[in-house]
C-alpha cells in the first residue's frame, strides 16, 4: 500500500515478483475499494494451489472492509472464508504478526546496512522496491511461516 504516489516510475517495479499487487491509493490506508482488490488477488493466487471449489481461509484483522456486503458476497461465492481475529489481538494470533514479519525486519535492516555502506544515505522508495525481492525471499520461507502458525498457537507439527 503505496500513499498517493502518482509520481511513480513504472520501471520502480521492475524488479517484483511478477504476482506482486501494488495498490496506491490518496491516504495510504485500507478501504473498502483495497480489501476488494485484496481479495481479488487473494482468490486468484490461492486457487492456483487448490483443486477446483476447495474452501480456502482468508484470516483477516477484522477492518470494516472485510464486512462489506460486498466483500462476504464475493468471498462466499469464490468458497473462500473470512476468518476476522478478535480485536486488539492480532501480534498475538496473526501469524505473520508473531513470526514473519520480524524476519521481513531482519532482511530490511541488512538491505538498509548495504545502501548505508554504498553510501545511498537517503534510501528512497525505489531502493525499497529494489530491495523488496530479496527481503521477501529471504523472510517468506516455509520454514518461517510455519513457525508463525506455530507461535500464534494456530499450528502444532507432528511429533
Amino acid at each position: 500500500m503505496l500513499k498517493d504516489m502518482h509520481f511513480l516510475s513504472v520501471s520502480w517495479y521492475d524488479n517484483l515478483e511478477p504476482d506482486t499487487l501494488v495498490i496506491v491509493n490518496d491516504s495510504g490506508y485500507t478501504n473498502d475499494a483495497v480489501g476488494i482488490q485484496y481479495l481479488h488477488h487473494f482468490i486468484q493466487h490461492s486457487a492456483a494451489y487448490s483443486s477446483c471449489n476447495e474452501t480456502r481461509l482468508l484470516i483477516v484483522d477484522g477492518h470494516d472492509s472485510h464486512k462489506t456486503g460486498q466483500f462476504i458476497t464475493i468471498a462466499e461465492e469464490y468458497n473462500v472464508i473470512p476468518c476476522a481475529l478478535p480485536p486488539h489481538t492480532t501480534h498475538l494470533l496473526q501469524p505473520l504478526d508473531v513470526e514473519v514479519f520480524q524476519q521481513c525486519q531482519h532482511f530490511h535492516q541488512k538491505a538498509l546496512d548495504k545502501a548505508v555502506r554504498s553510501f545511498d544515505y537517503e534510501y528512497k522508495l525505489p531502493t525499497f522496491l529494489s530491495d523488496l525481492p530479496y527481503i521477501r525471499n529471504r523472510s517468506l520461507t516455509v520454514k518461517t511461516i510455519q513457525s508463525g502458525w506455530r507461535e500464534a498457537g494456530l499450528w502444532q507439527s507432528r511429533a
